[in-house]
């Protein structure tokens, strides 16, 4: 039973995760992937009702491993929709760069989203869990709000919904 809940948990952390995202997209104008979050929730759904029917522990095993593989899967999606928006963002700016400074700023910038993303498709390995929600959300709050002041100090349209 406690498997059981554990997983459920899984599920509704996932819930928490995409709905924090989703408003982290509609903030900062990134109309993002629509369909893959939804889908593997779905998906990871459907495994959980196999997880709670199943009556061998090999299939339960089967079920909780495909479910964890939804989530992640869901969650990265997510994640890296934002981080293309965002560089497709600083490489617009890039493009309009008025100094070689704020070139330079830009690139640094880019550099860092895709030293994110790059952590974020190599940590395959983690289940999704709170830490891995956590850790990401940490990280892509703080590139964030890094953009938006270095757009800002350069006079660098930075599109946000302030609401």
């Amino acid at each position: 039973m406690k498997v059981m809940n554990d997983v459920a948990a899984s599920i509704n952390m996932y819930v928490d995760f995409i709905y924090v995202l989703r408003l982290m997209c509609l903030r900062y104008k990134i109309f993002p992937l629509k369909a893959s979050p939804f889908f593997n929730f779905r998906d990871a759904l459907f495994h959980y009702i196999l997880y709670c029917k199943a009556e061998s522990n090999d299939e339960k095993v089967a079920q909780k491993t495909s479910i964890e593989e939804h989530l992640f899967r869901g969650a990265k999606d997510m994640l890296v929709v934002l981080l293309y928006g965002m560089k497709q963002r600083i490489l617009c700016a890039f493009q309009g760069a008025a100094s070689q400074g704020q070139r330079r700023d830009l690139r640094k910038l880019l550099h860092e989203y895709k030293e994110l993303e790059l952590s974020i498709r190599t940590k395959a390995e983690l289940a999704f869990s709170r830490d891995f929600g956590k850790l990401f959300i940490r990280e892509l709050t703080e590139l964030l709000m890094e953009t938006q002041a270095l757009f800002c100090r350069h006079g660098i349209d930075f599109p946000e919904d302030k609401d």
